[in-house]
């Protein structure tokens, strides 16, 4: 017996900007998907980014 369930009545998400005290969630992130980098090499790379009008970074 199979059962369908809509994911969206599983989680409650909001989606917004990144912010620069976000660089510790994100590097960690980044560490389990095989890329090592520190909070601060983060922040550093998150600051220019989000300097640039022609990028956005999302977090959730």
């Amino acid at each position: 017996m199979s059962r369908t369930i809509e994911a969206a009545s599983l989680v409650d998400l909001t989606i917004r900007d990144a912010r620069l005290n976000d660089a510790a969630e994100l590097a960690a992130l980044t560490c389990e998907l095989g890329y090592k980098t520190t909070g601060v090499e983060m922040a550093t790379r998150l600051e220019t980014v989000l300097k640039d009008a022609r990028y956005k970074t999302f977090v959730a």
